[in-house]
């Protein structure tokens, strides 16, 4: 099974946060760690893919739970949500 790798203005257009921010997502261990192809840094399409799903997943799960009707198919700001909302349950945690 392959898997494509892409770059990073492909998941920047996939998911819409700044490079900092998906830096940040990154070490924090919220967004799949990156590939290093010698100067250049690639993600798998499918841990992209994955992470969206998850994410879309997550951000239902806690629209039902507050009693909020879900939608199948959103502008993208359901994944941010999301992410953001794990990234702040992690560092609540961590403490």
């Amino acid at each position: 099974m392959t898997s494509r790798l892409i770059d990073l203005a492909a998941v920047l257009a996939r998911v819409p946060v700044s490079k900092r921010t998906l830096g940040r997502w990154c070490s924090n261990g919220t967004f799949p760690r990156p590939i290093r192809c010698g100067r250049r840094v690639v993600w798998h399409d499918g841990d992209v893919s994955e992470w969206i799903e998850k994410m879309r997943v997550a951000d239902a799960a806690d629209m039902v739970a507050h009693g909020l009707p879900v939608y199948a198919h959103g502008d993208g700001g359901d994944i941010v949500r999301a992410a953001k909302a794990t990234a702040s349950k992690e560092a609540r945690a961590n403490g």
